[in-house]
């Protein structure tokens, strides 16, 4: 990352990276690095009570905590696209349409004059990106390319994690009698995209994908 940017991390892992602009690089502005994760409990984590007494330390976020900021009070939204809207616009996310979790198909997209965190720090002299999971919305105006963010690589926007084991579940069970390779032409895609751009397919989203890109 160049100086002064912002990495946003989340997903079930979601990341983005912001980065200030080189003629802007000189101020005093920081980098930025968020992770967002999906289903971790306020109590798993080691400054908030867990880690090692759950079983799992986690003495990384321990030291960030100690170094950092710990929040202690906060607003809990029931879901994968609940949550993220919450997050990206600062308002309740039914105040977007958003407050059900979106599958293939959904109606719910991510309004095109809604005001992300994406387009707060684009305006602050950031350069922006995001990789992993949006869950937002599919819909051109509904993309984070859309919404502030210079480039996107991850999950396509209307799944969630559990659509890399689709492919390998029709294999398993035979639901579908074509070659593998037709299913995993026509299963979930790992996409890209660049500010105001359409969604380009890289791979095939699969279990093994998942867990070497990190995007669960």
């Amino acid at each position: 990352m160049n100086p002064q940017s912002l990495l946003l991390i989340s997903a079930s892992l979601l990341a983005v990276t912001l980065d200030v602009a080189p003629a802007l690089a000189q101020n005093s502005k920081p980098n930025v690095v968020f992770i967002l994760a999906d289903n971790v409990g306020y109590g798993d984590l080691g400054p908030y009570g867990g880690g090692e007494l759950r079983g799992a330390p986690t003495p990384r976020i321990d030291e960030l905590a100690r170094e950092g900021l710990r929040l202690t009070q906060y607003l809990v939204e029931p879901g994968c696209t609940p949550s993220r809207a919450a997050l990206m616009t600062g308002q309740y996310s039914i105040r977007n349409g958003l407050s059900l979790i979106i599958v293939p198909g959904s109606l719910s997209t991510l309004p095109k004059g809604a005001v992300t965190m994406g387009e707060l720090f684009k305006g602050a002299g950031y350069a922006t990106a995001i990789f992993g999971k949006w869950h937002l919305g599919i819909e051109p105006q509904s993309l984070p390319t859309a919404h502030g963010f210079d480039e996107f690589y991850g999950i396509p926007p209307d799944i969630s994690w559990d659509s890399a084991t689709y492919v390998d579940t029709m294999s398993l069970t035979h639901s579908m009698n074509v070659p593998l390779d037709v299913l995993l032409a026509k299963g979930p895609q790992i996409v890209e995209a660049v500010a105001d751009g359409p969604l380009r397919t890289v791979k095939p989203f699969t279990r093994e994908v998942r867990g070497r890109d990190r995007f669960e």
